[in-house]
């Protein structure tokens, strides 16, 4: 769908992101390799934090590793649910764990258009308006990854679209608060 001057709408850029990202079945793959399957499970030692949608039954499971490192993200729902998901997916095959922190709570402030922290008009701190992401506020990564930042972008064209929000932040919610039980050196996480 394109707007009288040929332009893409939202819906359309929304669209086409969920079908680059979005495998049928129980759980989110990324095509370009990162996995957010079923054999992600829990490594002995390790642990799963989920989170679930109780309007809409969406569910995201972060499985961890024994030394806290993201062994897969699952996600049980929608086409949004599970795009969002692989991408978070993506994102932290390409960032250390406390760049993901950060990426977490920045794309939940895009995607909903609320500030996490200190943004202004309702835009996390450093984004520009409408939503968009610079490199400048991205974490190194994601800067030396265009497709990806483009792509984390589009999952912000959410804000349009506010019955959809959860569904896109779902997995960054579990990401967030799974590498928020990340055990420091010495300690570990109790298996769920």
């Amino acid at each position: 769908m394109a707007d009288p001057e040929g332009r893409e709408t939202w819906e359309t850029l929304l669209l086409e992101l969920v079908k680059r990202y979005y495998v049928p079945g129980t759980a989110g793959v990324s095509p370009r390799g990162g996995s957010a399957g079923e054999d992600a499970g829990v490594a002995e030692g390790g642990a799963e934090i989920t989170v679930t949608n109780r309007s809409c039954g969406d569910s995201v499971t972060v499985c961890l590793g024994p030394a806290g490192e993201v062994r897969g993200i699952v996600a049980r729902g929608c086409a949004v649910c599970k795009a969002s998901a692989a991408l978070a997916q993506e994102a932290v095959g390409a960032l250390p764990a406390r760049d993901v922190r950060e990426l977490c709570r920045r794309m939940i402030g895009l995607v909903t258009g609320k500030a996490r922290e200190q943004g202004g008009e309702g835009q996390p701190e450093g984004c520009l308006p409408g939503g968009r992401l610079p490199g400048s506020c991205l974490p190194e990564g994601v800067a030396r990854a265009p497709r990806l930042q483009e792509d984390l972008e589009l999952l912000g064209l959410l804000q349009h679209a506010p019955g959809r929000q959860r569904c896109a932040t779902l997995s960054w919610e579990a990401l967030e608060k799974a590498l928020g039980e990340v055990p420091r050196p010495g300690e570990s996480v109790e298996p769920r």
